[in-house]
């Protein structure tokens, strides 16, 4: 299979960090300085969410790096020129890797930044850009489903965008100017789990009338995303969503009587380059999945009703299973949890299939709850 690709050029800076607003400093490679300008954008409320008083108190207890934790992500390189220079569609992307949040031993915290002027190479001043903010937490890990967005204007004012569940996106637009500024875009989490990031614009250009604030979405075309992404896979935006595939086919060729959580993450693992991707090794859409594994600890988290259980298989403490309720009476350390799933298909693009599990599928997930065990119970 052939991916028709786009010609994507790479956003001009990026930085990364664990400032929330705008009065705090924020660390920054060379870019461009673009005189500030009138933005149309409709402020959201102005008290302060619940969310951003649990991020204060994360980047407390985690400790902040200098300049306010200023990072720049690892093995990250900015690609150059952020200005679009095709005639018929300006649109950009980047992807900004995976990324683990509240991780003291690299000095991230709650929140990643991605700073980048806005502008364009049309003439008239009639223009609008559709910011596109995308994030999907890494399978079978434990931690709230949602994360938090946010911008920062380059005027200084500081927006709350909302929160989005694990796999959606967001769109913010800003309007009116050819030139608009340097903006951050803010993803904050105040759990400890790994999201994968993405972020994309879209400029439109209206010659007669007034610029509609309407959302623009990606259509029909598929976009192949540069940034941190191996040689592997590819990551690629099909009707507004962001999947991750093999550049190789995976051969669905092996029967396991059972798996472990190990191996049933490894069965979603680029094997070259270690990157999680939206296919499986071994099965297709249809299989039964027979999972069994030794629980190795279980916890229960009050605050969203959810048991996390870690097996004895995977060392990482990041990576388990969740189920709805307090279920540490029923199960304990050196139990043998055996569950069945199913895989799904996630999407597709020509005749590439995207698939997923069930379990990841859950409507649960959506509610920052958790699936019910019975469901899956073998």
């Amino acid at each position: 299979m052939k991916l028709k690709k786009c010609i994507i050029l790479g956003l001009s800076t990026c930085i990364f960090g664990s400032s929330l607003f705008s009065h705090l400093p924020v660390l920054a490679s060379d870019y461009q300085n673009i005189p500030e300008t009138n933005i149309s954008y409709e402020p959201k409320a102005a008290s302060v969410p619940a969310w951003v008083l649990k991020t204060l108190w994360y980047a407390i207890k985690y400790g902040v790096p200098a300049a306010v934790g200023s990072i720049q992500l690892n093995n990250y390189t900015p690609k150059g020129g952020g200005i679009i220079t095709t005639d018929s569609s300006h649109t950009w992307a980047q992807s900004l890797g995976s990324q683990c949040f509240n991780n003291k031993e690299y000095n991230i915290g709650p929140s990643i930044v991605y700073r980048t002027p806005i502008q364009t190479t049309w003439n008239q001043n009639r223009v609008k850009t559709t910011v596109s903010m995308n994030a999907k937490k890494k399978a079978f890990s434990g931690g709230s489903n949602y994360v938090a967005l946010s911008k920062v204007t380059p005027n200084g004012t500081y927006y709350s965008l909302g929160r989005i569940s694990s796999g959606s996106s967001l769109q913010d637009q800003i309007t009116g100017v050819k030139n608009s500024g340097t903006f951050d875009f803010i993803y904050t989490y105040t759990d400890t789990a790994i999201w994968d990031l993405t972020i994309w614009f879209n400029d439109h250009y209206w010659p007669n009338g007034e610029v509609q604030p309407s959302p623009v979405f990606l259509e029909n075309v598929p976009y192949v995303i540069d940034g941190n992404i191996s040689d592997n896979v590819k990551k690629i935006i099909v009707d507004n969503k962001v999947y991750t595939m093999p550049i190789a086919l995976y051969n669905h060729s092996v029967d396991k009587e059972s798996i472990n959580l190990k191996e049933l993450i490894d069965q979603k693992t680029d094997k070259d380059s270690n990157i999680e991707v939206d296919s499986f090794l071994d099965y297709t859409v249809g299989d039964e999945i027979h999972f069994s594994d030794m629980i190795k600890t279980v916890s229960y988290n009050k605050e969203r009703d959810v048991t996390f259980f870690q097996f004895e298989s995977m060392e990482d403490p990041i990576y388990g299973l969740e189920f709805k309720g307090n279920l540490t009476t029923n199960y304990k350390s050196g139990d043998t949890l055996n569950l069945k799933f199913t895989v799904e298909k996630l999407g597709e693009y020509d005749d590439y299939v995207f698939e997923t599990l069930n379990y990841l599928q859950d409507e649960s997930f959506k509610e920052d709850s958790a699936p019910d065990i019975n469901k899956y119970i073998e």
